[in-house]
């Protein structure tokens, strides 16, 4: 048996990821997102000024 052939010789092991690293981040990004998302829509519910003043972004 031979050692596997490297198919891309630039790259070192460290920087040859998969598809599913890329997917992780994406589903990391995309939860982030949505949290934001739902911190704006809510927003316009507040009643309490203090809360409210935690929620704004400065």
């Amino acid at each position: 048996m031979q050692p596997a052939m490297n198919t891309n010789p630039g790259l070192t092991p460290q920087m040859n990821h998969g598809g599913h690293e890329i997917y992780d981040v994406h589903e990391i990004l995309e939860g982030a997102i949505n949290v934001l998302d739902q911190y704006m829509l809510f927003r316009t519910f507040v009643q309490d000024n203090e809360f409210l003043g935690i929620l704004v972004l400065r």
